[in-house]
């Protein structure tokens, strides 16, 4: 499992190399073997509006519910992305149940464009040239400006997606979970049947919350599960100036009028510095 200090680093380097570089945000690719293959699906699974398309191999998401380390509870919020991921199908069992799983919960989706491709005979390798890269990541393209925003998260610091941040959460949110389940029912799975059993307790305990653009003055929260409140981050286009925003959420409507602030724009720049979306106005709901 990448470490919290491995994710951090990774950011931080893409922090600089776009600082540095004329670097277009919206075609950003991930990719990673082995290890990398790990801390690829963890970067893309906490910050799923950073990258136009991943490309994963013989690396996968983690189940594991203690220590902050399950991050198969987000991979929902990864549907829009184009994903390739190469991986032999003799490799570590766990890895391979955790691979399979986690594309299932996207074709349940469905996702857009996600497939996982298995090797037979093969263990902790791959065939590269399975993919034609070219046509793959050249066609990949990130949206900056979306009308539907989807955000999973179990921390204030793993919160933001696109225009939708999730600022405090219900005690059901829960990072680190033991499931309570009667002993006669446990012993009575198999291991598969365990390890789905708790990654449905895990996806029950983390929050979630979908925001769509109904109109040009208008946002409908059409998913929410222990959210207390969040934010609207609106960079310009995603709102009418001068005419009262709309915000439908629980059965209520409230209205508030959009002020452009320099704080909001300085904020996310410094932490996040992407061209493609800046926003100016913030519109805060619940307590």
């Amino acid at each position: 499992m990448p470490s919290a200090h491995a994710s951090a680093a990774a950011h931080a380097a893409l922090r600089w190399a776009r600082r540095r570089w004329n670097i277009d945000e919206d075609r950003i690719h991930l990719s990673g073997i082995s290890r990398g293959g790990h801390l690829a699906w963890d970067l893309a699974l906490r910050a799923p509006d950073r990258f136009a398309a991943i490309a994963p191999m013989i690396g996968g998401p983690r189940l594991h519910a203690l220590e902050g380390q399950n991050n198969l509870r987000f991979v929902e919020q990864l549907a829009h992305l184009p994903i390739r991921d190469l991986q032999g199908a003799e490799d570590d069992p766990g890895l391979l149940f955790n691979l399979r799983l986690a594309f299932a919960k996207l074709a349940a989706v469905p996702a857009r464009d996600a497939r996982l491709i298995e090797f037979p005979g093969i263990g902790h390798a791959f065939d590269f040239t399975a993919v034609d890269w070219i046509e793959f990541l050249g066609g990949a393209r990130r949206d900056p400006l979306p009308t539907s925003a989807l955000r999973l998260a179990v921390r204030p610091d793993e919160a933001r997606a696109f225009f939708v941040e999730l600022l405090h959460f219900t005690k059901d949110a829960q990072e680190n979970l033991r499931p309570k389940v009667e002993a006669a029912r446990w012993n009575a799975m198999s291991n598969d049947e365990k390890k789905r059993f708790l990654q449905e307790q895990v996806d029950r305990a983390t929050a979630r919350l979908r925001v769509r653009r109904a109109a040009p003055d208008l946002y409908v929260v059409e998913e929410e599960r222990h959210v207390a409140a969040f934010r609207l981050l609106l960079a310009d286009g995603l709102f009418a100036p001068e005419t009262p925003l709309r915000v439908q959420w629980r059965g209520k409507e409230t209205k508030k009028t959009p002020k452009r602030e320099a704080r909001v724009l300085l904020e996310d720049f410094v932490e996040r510095f992407d061209r493609r979306y800046l926003p100016v106005v913030e519109v805060r709901c619940g307590g």
